[in-house]
């Protein structure tokens, strides 16, 4: 089984430090560099998240960093696995990167204002989802019926949620 941690890279300074993920999976460990910074008075070790507090405004944006990373980086594991491939620091790691790089395009560009956030927030809800609905077609025959409705009952809440605030249209609208 797979496990990520996120650890600070100097815990003891007393300036920013950068955050670093220990991906532990089949006896090996991945280091890799978030290239997110935290000073350690904020950094809050037993949830190994950023302490969101108004002296660090940034916190939640970067946590949502690393609660992104960590879904990455599980998911191109388990990609590794599904395709018959022996998942290796190189392939990781490579994997990652070039996700980052992307997901990094896609920030900048929401950066301008709240609706582009949210709308980018928005996309890369849909993207997952359609990235995991094709992994279902694909992967049907090795589901259960117990899987099939959880993840429908999941589509329902986020469909719910998304329908509840400001979004115009349906979220499962858009993804059928």
């Amino acid at each position: 089984m797979a496990t990520s941690n996120f650890y600070l890279y100097s815990p003891s300074v007393s300036k920013q430090t950068l955050i670093i993920l220990h991906f532990r999976y089949n006896g090996c460990k991945l280091v890799f560099s978030t290239r997110q910074k935290v000073h350690p008075k904020y950094w809050n070790q037993k949830r190994q998240r950023i302490k969101e507090t108004t002296a660090c405004q940034e916190a939640g944006s970067i946590n949502q960093i690393l609660n992104k990373i960590e879904v990455d980086v599980n998911n191109i594991y388990r990609d590794l696995i599904l395709n018959d491939l022996t998942p290796s620091n190189n392939q990781l790691k490579s994997r990652l990167r070039s996700k980052m790089k992307l997901d990094s395009h896609a920030l900048k560009s929401a950066q301008n204002t709240e609706l582009d956030f949210i709308e980018m927030v928005d996309r890369w809800i849909a993207d997952t989802l359609h990235y995991c609905v094709y992994k279902i077609k694909v992967y049907s025959k090795s589901l259960t019926f117990i899987f099939s409705k959880l993840f429908l009952s999941i589509l329902r809440i986020v469909d719910s949620f998304l329908s509840s605030s400001k979004s115009q249209s349906s979220f499962l609208a858009n993804i059928t």
